[in-house]
């Protein structure tokens, strides 16, 4: 009975930290100077005393069946960069320190494609703080174009697309 319970105390505590190490946090989907850029939010930069080591982005397209997402574009780092409150990582743009993406050993274009408006798109940025177990951030977004022209991004929630409601 004893060595029972040790082994129930044991995988109870393996369980535990097993999800917490992978616990995911909350990116953002920002537009800057009329580019669509990627970060985490206010609320995860605190909890990592701002600031996270940062090495891959994907980006996801809804299915049209509206089941599962497929890849869109992204890069990944063999080696992490700082990345700390403020910084925005912009879409389309390959820093020199990364190499493209792929998915099944299919590399992605080397331009990325265009996002368009009300469509369905989810985010997967990899990075890692010192004082957290979080892995990885993600978001689901659309950008939807105002009276003015202007792009705006719109957080996507229980797959609810806010971009197919009418203004």
């Amino acid at each position: 009975m004893k060595h029972i319970n040790v082994l129930a105390l044991l995988l109870s505590l393996f369980s535990s930290s097993a999800l917490a190490w992978s616990s995911m946090g909350e990116a953002e989907v920002q537009i800057r100077d009329g580019n669509i850029c990627f970060t985490i939010t206010d609320k995860e930069f605190k909890q990592v005393d701002g600031l996270i080591s940062f090495w891959k982005y994907t980006v996801y397209k809804k299915r049209e069946n509206g089941r599962g997402f497929a890849d869109l574009w992204g890069f990944t780092m063999d080696k992490s960069i700082p990345f700390k409150k403020g910084d925005c990582i912009q879409y389309g743009e390959l820093p020199k320190e990364a190499r493209l993406g792929s998915r099944f050993g299919v590399a992605f274009p080397e331009k990325a494609p265009v996002l368009q408006t009300n469509v369905v798109y989810g985010l997967d940025f990899s990075a890692t703080g010192s004082h957290t177990p979080t892995h990885g951030y993600g978001t689901d977004f659309c950008l939807k174009q105002v009276e003015s022209g202007a792009l705006v991004v719109k957080k996507v929630n229980n797959n609810m697309n806010p971009c197919d409601e009418k203004p």
